[in-house]
């Protein structure tokens, strides 16, 4: 591959640049599963080992995540991966 054709294949997913490029989620993934399950942020930080304060931040600030992180909410999520996709894009 040449190298302005990988300068196109990152223009077609929208990772170009630099992060600070990037523009803002529309939502948060981890406020969004909390969500679907009908659970309280201390239920969820509790399900998921962390305190509650762990969870809020997650809800509150955080843009960016692990693939880890987005495995283990779509695993919470009992949704399909179809559904899981139709999450992601509506908040990506």
């Amino acid at each position: 591959m040449e190298r302005g054709e990988k300068r196109r294949e990152g223009y077609k997913w929208g990772v170009e640049g630099f992060n600070h490029a990037q523009a803002y989620p529309k939502g948060n993934l981890y406020h969004a599963v909390r969500q679907l399950r009908d659970e309280t942020i201390a239920g969820m930080a509790r399900s998921f080992g962390v305190s509650a304060k762990a969870w809020t931040y997650r809800e509150r600030v955080k843009r960016m995540y692990r693939v880890a992180e987005i495995m283990a909410l779509y695993e919470a999520s009992d949704l399909s991966p179809e559904q899981f996709m139709k999450l992601l894009s509506k908040i990506a």
